[in-house]
């Protein structure tokens, strides 16, 4: 959900705004555990642009004077219990939406760790591949309020369902399920 806030400041705001993200780790965060306290998860993951940017990159080290701070989603299709119904918009609206976001991210680059890494897992991969990512979240009652089905899927579940999709796939290309979970 947090890249999702980021996508909302970037679609909503004006192409003039800064959209500055404090992703740095304090320590004592309940979900989100990426790095070590101080670490600047979105100064590792993303270039600098002008447009988007850590808060850890402006000189001061904290958003400017006048800044506003939106410490939780804006688009309601996104919202939690919400976001499944995404999924039931038209065809063409969601088309729509999906093509809006598509533009207002085109200012994110990855940084170059990350490109190597995201290299190194394809490297010898051709157009023969057929690979589905899933992100399982955490299996904690708070991920479960926020499904749809206020279940959160098992660890077997999503691979059962991401088998069921590479099956569907021609028997010439290779398959891949990449599997990313906060999960220990």
């Amino acid at each position: 959900a947090n890249v999702l806030q980021v996508y909302d400041m970037l679609l909503l705001s004006g192409p003039e705004a800064a959209v500055l993200v404090d992703w740095q780790r304090k320590g004592a965060e309940g979900h989100f555990q990426y790095g070590p306290a101080g670490f600047d998860l979105w100064r590792h993951l993303f270039e600098f642009s002008d447009r988007c940017h850590s808060v850890g990159s402006c000189e001061s080290g904290a958003p400017p004077e006048g800044a506003v701070s939106m410490p939780g989603r804006i688009n309601p299709v996104f919202m939690n219990m919400l976001r499944g119904y995404v999924w039931t918009l038209p065809a063409a609206d969601l088309a729509a939406l999906r093509r809006a976001y598509a533009a207002a991210v085109q200012v994110l680059e990855p940084t170059p760790c990350i490109q190597d890494r995201v290299d190194e897992i394809c490297r010898g991969w051709d157009g023969s591949v057929h690979a589905v990512g899933v992100h399982k979240r955490l299996g904690t009652p708070e991920v479960a309020a926020c499904q749809l089905s206020q279940r959160a899927p098992s660890c077997e579940e999503f691979i059962a369902r991401a088998r069921k999709l590479l099956a569907a796939s021609s028997a010439n290309q290779r398959k891949v399920i990449y599997l990313a979970t906060d999960d220990a």
